[in-house]
């Protein structure tokens, strides 16, 4: 997960990017991206285990074994234009 304060460190065009400007972790050139600024959390979620990403985090999740995972946005009135707007960046 990377802090909406770091976005500017993997927004860098020189590399793969996604439709929403964020580079492409999939693409084996990103193992060149610039990231000594970079500060990452990573981790494992066992069986049963929750993680909550918080609003503007960019994330990138690898499945280690086959199963189920859910997902949701969570959208109220206070955020609803907000939102919209970041699904309509990404289509």
């Amino acid at each position: 997960m990377v802090s909406p304060f770091q976005h500017k460190n993997i927004q860098n065009s020189n590399y793969p990017t996604l439709p929403n400007g964020f580079n492409d972790f999939l693409n084996e050139q990103i193992e060149n991206l610039p990231t000594e600024d970079l500060i990452l959390w990573e981790g494992n979620l066992n069986e049963n285990q929750i993680l909550f990403i918080p609003k503007k985090w960019v994330h990138f999740v690898v499945g280690g074994t086959s199963g189920i995972s859910y997902s949701q946005d969570i959208v109220l009135k206070d955020n609803f234009n907000e939102w919209l707007n970041s699904i309509m960046l990404v289509r």
